[in-house]
C-alpha cells in the first residue's frame, strides 16, 4: 500500500449545523398544538429503463408489528465514538481495489450493483463495498463528481464513503460496514414498542435530512430499506444509506422522475419540478409506517399505488 497519510479535522461548521438541526427537531416534537399513468425513468448516470423500485406490493411494507418477539429497551446514543473508519485516504492514480481489500462475502444486490463485506488488508477493518459495472453507467464524470460530494458528508446518521476505486470494468465504492440490520427488522423485535421509540428513530432520520438539505443534496429514495443500524447494540445509531438516486440542486428544480412507489412524493410525479422537500414527504411515510404498521398508500399494483400517492388521502386508523 505504501505510505499513506490520514487526515482528520473537526468540522465545527458541520457540528453546529447538526446541533441546529437537532434543535429544530426538538422544537417540532415538543410543540403542544401541532396540526396533527406516470412514466418513471432512472437518473441519467445509470443505464436503466425505470427509476421506480418494482419490488412486489407486499415485500417492502409488511405488517411491521406482526412478529414482536424480544424485549429491547432502546436508548438513543448521542455520543459518536472515533474510529479509523472516520479517516479518509486520498487514493493514488492507478491503485487497485484488490491491492487493499479482501472480499469476505456477498451482502446483497441492488439496482446499480452488488454489495460485499470486505476486509482492509493493512488495518483488518471490516468495511463494505458496492461494485458498479461501468457498462451500467452512462455518465461516469457525473458519477464521480457526486461520489466526491458524498465523501465530504460527515454526519453520524449518514453512511460514510471512505474510498473509491475503479478499473476497466467496475467502480468500487468503499463504505463503513453497517451490521445492525434494517430499521423495520429492529422494530419487529421490540416487544414494548411505543411512540417514544418512533420519535427517537425519526429524530435521527430528520437530522440526516436537514444536514443534506442544507448542502442542497436531495436523497430521493428514502425508505426503511435504506435506513440501517451501525451495530446490533441497542444504543446503535441509524444510518441513511444508498445515495444512488441523490442529486445536488444547483439553483434549479429537479425534474427526473425517480423513486420507490410507496415512498415517492407527488411532486416527483408531476411535470413542474420539485426540490428537497420530497425527502420530507418520504420521512412522513416512514413515520406513518413506524406508528401504524403499514404504508399509507398501498395499491394492488404499481400504477394504482402511484395514483393513491397523487391523491394523498391518508387513513390514520390503526393501532400501535
Amino acid at each position: 500500500m505504501g505510505n499513506c497519510i490520514f487526515k482528520f479535522q473537526v468540522n465545527t461548521q458541520a457540528q453546529n449545523s447538526i446541533q441546529q438541526g437537532n434543535e429544530i427537531i426538538d422544537q417540532a416534537i415538543n410543540a403542544d398544538d401541532q396540526e396533527q399513468q406516470t412514466s418513471i425513468q432512472a437518473k441519467i448516470i445509470f443505464k436503466q429503463t425505470s427509476g421506480v423500485n418494482l419490488e412486489s406490493i407486499d415485500s417492502q411494507t409488511p405488517n411491521v408489528f406482526s412478529s414482536q418477539s424480544s424485549n429491547i429497551k432502546t436508548k438513543y446514543q448521542k455520543d459518536l465514538s472515533l474510529s479509523p473508519d472516520l479517516f479518509i485516504r486520498k487514493q493514488k492514480e492507478g491503485e487497485k481495489f484488490l491491492q487493499h481489500y479482501e472480499i469476505i462475502k456477498k451482502l446483497g444486490q441492488g439496482g446499480f450493483g452488488e454489495v460485499y463485506q470486505v476486509r482492509h488488508l493493512k488495518t483488518n477493518l471490516i468495511r463494505a463495498v458496492k461494485i458498479i459495472s461501468r457498462q451500467s453507467v452512462e455518465n461516469e464524470t457525473l458519477l464521480l463528481q457526486e461520489t466526491e460530494i458524498l465523501k465530504n458528508l460527515d454526519h453520524p446518521n449518514i453512511v460514510k464513503i471512505l474510498e473509491v476505486f475503479n478499473d476497466n470494468q467496475h467502480f468500487y465504492l468503499i463504505t463503513e460496514s453497517l451490521d445492525g440490520g434494517e430499521l423495520i427488522d429492529r422494530v419487529r423485535k421490540i416487544k414494548n414498542y411505543s411512540e417514544e421509540i418512533a420519535k427517537i428513530y425519526m429524530k435521527q432520520i430528520l437530522s440526516a435530512m436537514i444536514y443534506c438539505h442544507e448542502r442542497k443534496i436531495v436523497h430521493r429514495d428514502l425508505k426503511p430499506e435504506n435506513i440501517l443500524f451501525d451495530t446490533l447494540d441497542i444504543n446503535s445509531n441509524l444510518k441513511v444509506i444508498d445515495f444512488g438516486a441523490s442529486e445536488k440542486m444547483i439553483s434549479r428544480k429537479l425534474t427526473t422522475k425517480i423513486g420507490t412507489p410507496y415512498f415517492i412524493a407527488p411532486e416527483i410525479l408531476r411535470s413542474n419540478g420539485y426540490n428537497e422537500k420530497v425527502d420530507v414527504w418520504s420521512c412522513g411515510v416512514i413515520l406513518y409506517i413506524l406508528l401504524i404498521g403499514k404504508a399509507p398508500f398501498r395499491g394492488k399494483n404499481q400504477y394504482e399505488t402511484l395514483q393513491l400517492v397523487q391523491q394523498a388521502q391518508i387513513d390514520f386508523n390503526g393501532t400501535i
